[in-house]
């Protein structure tokens, strides 16, 4: 059962609004294009697994959607999370397409795509954050533990996901979006002892949602723009042009 539901992220909005409203030669444009560009990926990411997490059993799962949370003065943030009885499992979704090698010797994701290659922090060792993270956060919130385990989901099934020989373990924690349901089955599995009772997971998935803080700062002061360098007026819903003008109580488009 889904007890928070995905939400189009506000931080998104703003730099869509903000797009809007900055001149087509601002030298700030580009970044402003870049942003959105990459937020909306990792949105549409994270909404590709709704379709695979629909297949487990809604009595024995409670699923929860970009959870930000603070532990020991330290935000973070979990793009889905689900809460059974045996365990809980947080996930980082990735939506990145071309190839993906994941060096464990030195730490690093590094991405083939279109015949370029780039290098991003490893999300394994995130994952280990995290855990610890929400360990934290439990423990500060004096509630029940069960064992946490965290797994790195690629949503697009085109992507390639390699990594070296001697790594035999990778498939257990980094997985396509579409294999969801059949690792929680392989978790159920191992995982046969009740750890939490449902009145304790009912507690611990109250306390997410109240304790949720959304990721919300000025964007202006971020980029460093001032408002007097924004268009003002109304667009017209039409044509989009800017401003219209208020005649007779009513917005005309010139």
């Amino acid at each position: 059962m889904i007890i928070k539901p995905r939400t189009f992220p506000r931080i998104l909005q703003k730099y869509q609004a903000l797009e809007r409203r900055i001149p087509a030669d601002h030298p700030k444009l580009p970044l402003i294009q870049e942003n959105i560009r990459k937020r909306l990926a990792g949105y549409k990411g994270e909404c590709a697994i709704d379709y695979p997490l629909s297949f487990l059993p809604e009595k024995k799962y409670s699923i929860l959607h970009d959870v930000r949370l603070q532990a020991g003065g330290h935000f973070f943030q979990i793009d889905s999370m689900l809460l059974s009885e045996m365990f809980i499992v947080l996930m980082d979704v990735k939506n990145m397409a071309g190839k993906l090698y994941f060096d464990t010797r030195f730490n690093q994701l590094i991405q083939t795509y279109d015949g370029e290659e780039k290098a991003y922090a490893d999300p394994l060792i995130q994952s280990m954050y995290h855990e610890e993270q929400f360990n934290q956060w439990l423990r500060q919130n004096k509630l029940p533990a069960a064992p946490i385990l965290s797994l790195v989901v690629v949503s697009s099934p085109h992507t390639i996901i390699q990594t070296a020989s001697e790594n035999r373990s990778l498939h257990q924690t980094v997985i396509h979006h579409d294999y969801i349901p059949f690792k929680i089955k392989e978790l159920e599995e191992k995982f046969t002892k009740s750890c939490l009772s449902e009145k304790e997971r009912r507690k611990i998935g109250q306390q997410l949602i109240k304790r949720h803080t959304p990721l919300d700062y000025s964007i202006l002061e971020k980029l460093q723009i001032s408002q007097n360098e924004l268009l003002t007026g109304v667009y017209c819903p039409n044509c989009g042009s800017l401003p219209m003008k208020r005649v007779f109580g009513t917005w005309l488009c010139p």
